[in-house]
């Protein structure tokens, strides 16, 4: 038989006969790849303010992932569909998690620009390629940061109409348009619009234009505060915890392919691999961080999946021991938990975590998508003024603004229910063609390049299990998830067939390379005699 290693060589041979067929010459131009010696040169330029250490990318690590959805989805997930076994869906969403991070730790050393995953595909799968990354990338935080400011608004407000009982005007919290589930369709609410959501999202946004260490600095406060709270609360609760709440661990199906048992564990783990999204986000601040530190991106996209880990699987354990699964599907398991073991401060300091969760994930988002756009506008695939820099701060405030003001029409006027179906499939969209990049990178190129980061050292294995994985999650999703993503998908190739391959820098780069040497070797024909070869530089 075979071996892999002899089954990529006949398809890399193969790969080479079709670049040069009519077909390769259709698909080349779509593939042309940013040089990385370029992007490291890139990287070089002080364009923004070298100060974040490794204390800074754990906590915009933890920022991202750690979110009010581990306050919500460990008890609608054990209460729906995996009972105690919901601690074991952690594991394995844990597991997969783990390979998207270590794909993640490894490219961020090989192309350490802040385009995050846009970059990485750049370098390795071609213009096009990434260009349908970004544009993915762009729709999915704007959703993002949409979704979270929309449950910050109605956690404030739990907060003082449950815990404060001061009452809050609820138009102000409702979205213009609202959506049926049921019937899927758009209906209006007769309210106005989400204001607190707006607000959020425009006063993180000034934040972020203002000054970037003052971003990191609130977000490192919240950080701390949220990973405290919940230790607390798992701590707090081990006296409390009984033996016969994780019995029967794996409870026994009801009839439905996801309600408990085996089948039910597994949707389980689905919905618990999103919790441990957003750790991507500290690539794009490469070019943020300290020049002397470059091998703290993969250690703090390492450690910040580490340290979320560990909580949740704690978390699940406390809540699961405290109060029985089939008591959780309710709006916050972690306050009747609080209550139920009488303590109501606590209470109260998860309910503020839970504010600060989001908080920190809006903030983390909004500045993802600031650098997503800055860098597809370097390349110039995105209009100019989004990679203006505000000179004294160095940040990147066009592209900020833009995704602020966007966001916060977004959360104010569409309703949460709609938004939550949209940025999941984007994410794995993006794991997966990152992955497809490192087995391209290690194919192709990985003797070449070099990088600090390489473990596990030079398998195929983590690739190409992470990308299938991403394909299965992918085809888990709803059938009107799919719908809009390709939908949203087909307009990007649109405005990159009329706008992004006319404007792109490295195109245009090479069109006047290649007319410069059809110049150079005219001229040399009509010579007598070439005593040198010559080079002119663009």
């Amino acid at each position: 038989m075979f071996g892999l290693r002899t089954i990529l060589v006949c398809a890399k041979n193969r790969f080479s006969t079709i670049k040069t067929s009519w077909v390769g010459r259709v698909i080349h131009p779509l593939t042309l790849m940013m040089p990385i010696d370029q992007m490291h040169d890139e990287n070089e330029k002080e364009v923004f303010k070298r100060t974040l250490n490794l204390f800074d990318l754990i906590a915009v690590g933890l920022g991202a992932i750690i979110g009010a959805g581990i306050f919500v989805l460990v008890g609608n997930a054990a209460a729906d569909f995996a009972g105690p076994a919901v601690i074991l869906s952690f594991v394995l969403a844990g597991f997969v998690a783990l390979l998207a991070a270590l794909s993640f730790a490894e490219m961020s050393t090989m192309v350490p620009l802040a385009g995050s995953s846009y970059s990485f595909t750049y370098a390795t799968m071609g213009e096009f390629a990434a260009w349908l990354l970004g544009w993915d990338l762009i729709l999915e935080n704007v959703i993002a940061v949409a979704l979270v400011s929309n449950g910050w608004a109605l956690y404030v407000r739990t907060l003082f109409t449950d815990t404060l009982h001061v009452n809050v005007e609820e138009s102000i919290l409702k979205s213009w348009i609202g959506w049926n589930q049921t019937t899927e369709s758009f209906n209006r609410t007769g309210f106005a619009l989400n204001l607190p959501a707006a607000i959020i999202v425009l006063a993180l946004t000034l934040l972020l234009v203002y000054d970037i260490n003052g971003s990191v600095f609130v977000n490192n406060i919240i950080v701390i505060f949220k990973v405290v709270a919940i230790l607390i609360f798992i701590f707090a609760s081990i006296k409390f915890i009984k033996k016969e709440n994780y019995e029967p661990f794996i409870p026994k199906n009801e009839g439905s392919s996801n309600k408990f048992g085996v089948s039910g564990m597994f949707r389980a783990t689905t919905l618990a691999f999103f919790a441990y999204t957003g750790f991507d986000g500290i690539t794009t601040v490469a070019q943020d961080t300290k020049k002397s530190s470059r091998n703290n991106l993969p250690i703090a996209i390492l450690s910040s999946f580490g340290i979320s880990a560990v909580l949740y699987i704690g978390f699940c354990l406390a809540l699961i021991g405290v109060v029985p699964y089939d008591q959780l599907g309710v709006v916050s398991p972690v306050l009747m938990a609080a209550q139920k073991i009488g303590m109501n401060w606590l209470a109260i300091t998860i309910h503020l975590a839970a504010i600060a969760s989001l908080t920190s994930v809006a903030l983390i988002n909004i500045m993802v998508e600031s650098k997503i756009l800055y860098s597809m506008a370097n390349d110039g695939l995105l209009p100019e003024f989004l990679a203006l820099i505000y000179e004294t701060r160095r940040t990147p405030y066009t592209a900020t603004i833009f995704t602020g003001v966007i966001s916060a029409i977004f959360a104010s006027l569409l309703p949460i229910e709609f938004l939550s179906e949209i940025s999941s499939i984007g994410t794995l969209f993006s794991y997966f063609l990152v992955h497809a990049g490192l087995f391209i990178m290690r194919w192709t190129k990985n003797k070449d390049v070099k990088h600090s980061f390489n473990f596990p050292s030079r398998t195929y294995v983590i690739p190409i299990l992470g990308g299938i994985i991403s394909i299965l999650l992918m085809h888990t999703m709803s059938k009107w998830a799919k719908m809009r993503f390709g939908v949203w998908m087909a307009v990007g190739v649109i405005v990159y067939f009329l706008y992004g391959r006319k404007k792109s820098k490295l195109r245009n780069r090479k069109k006047k390379i290649e007319t410069v040497t059809n110049i150079f070797d005219t001229t040399n024909a009509n010579d007598s005699i070439v005593s040198k070869t010559e080079t002119y530089p663009i």
